[in-house]
């Protein structure tokens, strides 16, 4: 590395406050600025640590942290439940001087070895009840709990518009956008904008909001019309590099003065800006400095403004899953080829690992440090007047144990005891950290199959006209569909690549009935399997056929029943732990496995299968890194619509009718998942 890498922001211009209230709280992870200059933050809790969010005001001035309200009391959170444990990138000052922002988790329920939102968030008890909206006064103190928007998931970005007076936010597990309108209380939901969470949502000179999704595919919020635009614009990469491919996700940016956006994504190396007045992309450059050389671990933009000259601000990180380098202060005059370097963020005994958020305000950066191990975050803030003209070689140099703990060396470099010893509690803060993301890998919550491939439908067709209504095989290789709503669209994939698509003609009832075995669900049955009171829900909502006469039902409550064929008689096989209907089925040549697709609307929609021998089980989510067979990054679907399985039995073909919607492709299916408590089964 360069042998100024470590040197820190010049200490006349920096000022640092560790957060030291509270030692379970190790993070911020929202922080506002107003127009008067008062400073609010979110010191947060994570994973294993299972408390609710703090809502604090910063005093520059003195440094403390003034708590104004527990997020826990205000939403009134269930004991067993998961934590409201952030508010997260959601502040904005309203039109009267208040705040908005909407609460998020990240941290397990109590008794809980992990954070296990995916396996939980259904739970009745132990799951996430759904993000609270709150609005703060400053003035008074007062705190109003708009309540829960969205049931079940939880809220991973918000921003207001002050005009129309509504609240836009965004959800981590489903990718949904909506928005809340604040004069009426109405939410609307307006669609699915990424595969998984994206949290940043920034607004252009032309007056309208923009996000990204995690596969790179920036879309537009039409706050006049109130819905979701395809820009069609997609950021670009240039290697195979597996984050760049399925995290391009937007993470920070800033409209400039001429104003279009500028921006970075998650793990690709350049500033990007995009004109809302003509929808073009122009790549600027590489946002690091040349200055802090070049090496192989991803980087990532935190934070960016504009001072009054003109000059971009932002700090850029070094991050490979758990190590981390350190965060740097640069700047980059974009009349100039390349940014500037101003040190590493920090003190010599703590520079910033990771920076949540940045504010500029009067000539004053504001930065919040988060998750510096389990050390309390802390808030920095840089005098620009006093930094300007400082030349970074001649700062301190860094002591961050750490930032040191990455390499191999750090103990005959820095043999301090005092050092080592605080080496060692990072690193045991890193082994933590792994153990959680085990413990996740341990107990899967996806779809596994040997080969997994993904058709992205939204890509090639009209986006809002490419959602799944029918799917089946013609022969072994070719699979046909049909998608859209006002234009029905007929498409084929042959050998998983596309074919191309030309409207569809034919009559889409009589092709449902014939493909997804509609003489069956129209069969009269007794018994059919339901939950208790909820008998009115055991309507036949799917079949197919079994051994001999016999064949499989599911219901309107997610229940999957065996019916003889002579006699109408069905036998419970049990119930999934979707809500909503059983939404299709399929089985095999020989009726020894069966697979099915179950879920309401709002839920996230599983997979299932069925054999007599080991009997009924959820398989899992789509939520699929396709980066290794078709190199076109994230791929994720709630809604599954249809399901079909090649005539050779090889191929399972399952859509989806998101807005994103794609068709699986999938292999040697693993149906048996394995278990942290038991080993494989």
């Amino acid at each position: 590395m360069p042998s100024h890498y470590f040197k820190i922001v010049a200490p006349e211009a920096l000022r640092q406050f560790i957060y030291r209230n509270d030692p379970d709280f190790n993070s911020i992870w929202d922080m506002l600025v107003t127009p008067e200059g008062q400073v609010f933050v979110a010191i947060c809790a994570e994973l294993s640590v299972s408390r609710s969010a703090k809502f604090c005001e910063f005093l520059p001035t003195t440094g403390e942290f003034v708590e104004r309200f527990d997020v826990g009391q205000v939403t009134m959170a269930f004991p067993r439940s998961m934590p409201q444990s952030k508010i997260h990138t959601s502040m904005s000052v309203m039109s009267d001087g208040r705040i908005i922002m909407s609460t998020h988790t990240t941290a397990a329920s109590q008794g809980h070895p992990s954070w296990l939102v995916d396996a939980y968030y259904n739970h009745a008890w132990e799951g996430y009840q759904g993000s609270h909206i709150l609005i703060y006064d400053p003035r008074t103190h007062e705190v109003e709990n708009l309540g829960i928007p969205v049931p079940r998931d939880t809220i991973y970005g918000g921003a207001y518009d002050a005009i129309r007076q509504r609240f836009y936010f965004t959800t981590l597990m489903r990718g949904m956008v909506y928005v809340l309108d604040l004069q009426t209380r109405e939410v609307t939901e307006l669609g699915q904008a990424t595969e998984f969470g994206t949290f940043r949502i920034l607004r252009a000179g032309d007056g309208h909001f923009y996000l990204g999704s995690r596969s790179g595919r920036l879309t537009r919020i039409n706050l006049d019309r109130v819905c979701l635009e395809d820009t069609g614009v997609d950021l670009p990469y240039d290697s195979d590099d597996r984050y760049e491919r399925t995290q391009r996700v937007i993470t920070y940016g800033a409209t400039g003065p001429d104003g279009a956006l500028y921006f970075t994504a998650c793990y690709l190396k350049n500033l990007f800006r995009y004109d809302p007045r003509t929808g073009t992309l122009t790549t600027i450059g590489e946002f690091t400095p040349p200055s802090l050389g070049r090496w192989d671990y991803p980087r990532i933009v935190q934070g960016m403004a504009f001072d009054e000259q003109g000059t971009l601000w932002y700090t850029v990180t070094t991050s490979a899953q758990s190590d981390h380098l350190g965060t740097h202060l640069v700047s980059w005059n974009l009349a100039q080829p390349a940014p500037v370097n101003h040190g590493l963020l920090g003190t010599s005994d703590r520079v910033a690992i990771f920076m949540s958020e940045m504010h500029l305000h009067r000539e004053m950066l504001y930065l919040a440090d988060t998750n510096h191990g389990n050390d309390g975050p802390a808030m920095v803030t840089v005098d620009l007047a006093r930094l300007r003209g400082a030349l970074v070689e001649a700062s301190p140099e860094n002591r961050d144990p750490k930032i040191y703990i990455r390499f191999d060396d750090y103990k005959e470099r820095f043999p301090d005891p005092a050092f080592l010893d605080r080496a060692r509690q990072y690193e045991t803060a890193v082994r933590q950290y792994m153990d959680s993301v085990e413990i996740v890998s341990r107990n899967p919550f996806d779809v596994r199959a040997k080969i997994y491939r993904t058709i992205y439908l939204w890509r090639q067709l009209p986006m809002e006209e490419s959602q799944v209504r029918l799917l089946w095989w013609s022969d072994a290789e070719t699979l046909c569909g049909v998608s859209g709503d006002r234009q029905l669209w007929h498409w084929t994939v042959r050998r998983g690549e596309w074919q191309g698509a030309v409207p569809f003609t034919g009559a889409l009832a009589e092709f449902t009935a014939r493909y997804q075995h509609g003489a069956l669900r129209e069969r009269r049955v007794q018994g059919a399997p339901f939950h208790c009171g909820r008998q009115y829900l055991s309507r036949i909502t799917a079949a197919a056929p079994w051994t001999g006469d016999s064949y499989l039902v599911g219901t309107e409550d997610s229940m999957v029943g065996r019916v003889d064929g002579a006699t109408g008689r069905c036998y419970s096989l049990g119930g999934l732990d979707t809500h909503g209907p059983v939404r299709g089925i399929v089985t095999d040549r020989a009726r020894a496995l069966a697979y099915g697709i179950s879920g309401d609307p709002m839920d996230v929609g599983r997979l299932f299968a069925y054999h007599d021998t080991w009997g009924l089980r959820t398989i899992g989510r789509f939520f699929h890194f396709a980066y290794d067979e078709n190199g076109d990054g994230f791929a994720a679907s709630n809604r599954l619509s249809a399901l079909a399985l090649s005539p050779d039995d090889r191929t399972l073909a399952v859509g989806s009718e998101d807005r994103l919607a794609c068709v699986y492709l999938l292999e040697d299916v693993e149906t048996f998942q394995f278990q942290s408590h038991l080993g494989p089964i």
